[in-house]
């Protein structure tokens, strides 16, 4: 697999795998973004991405998801291997540049699950 790919077993896909890092996964804070991130028994790091629709309209909330995919494609060597991460974005990450986002997420992912 391409080193830089974001493959679709590198994604949470169901909404019952949503609910379960939700539940369970241990919530962590920055400014513009919640973590909740589960340590698994599967090899690989998989990221879902939840933005409310209080973000403002559609063109600001595909935009964050394509910094936090850019961000996980780019990083994912380098995070907690064995690790779901669901990254809801606050209100107003939508006027992050890349780097801000990159910065906030890597601080997300440097906690780590339990």
């Amino acid at each position: 697999m391409k080193k830089h790919s974001f493959a679709k077993s590198e994604r949470l896909l169901k909404s019952a795998e949503f609910a379960r890092v939700k539940r369970l996964g241990k919530k962590q804070f920055t400014e513009n973004f919640t973590a909740h991130l589960l340590s698994t028994q599967t090899e690989r790091t998989r990221i879902g991405i939840s933005i409310s629709a209080r973000v403002a309209n559609a063109v600001k909330r595909n935009r964050i998801k394509r910094l936090i995919r850019e961000f996980f494609r780019l990083n994912k060597d380098a995070l907690p291997p064995s690790t779901d991460a669901l990254i809801t974005a606050k209100k107003d990450s939508s006027k992050n540049t890349y780097a801000q986002t990159e910065i906030e997420l890597k601080r997300l992912f440097k906690k780590g699950p339990l």
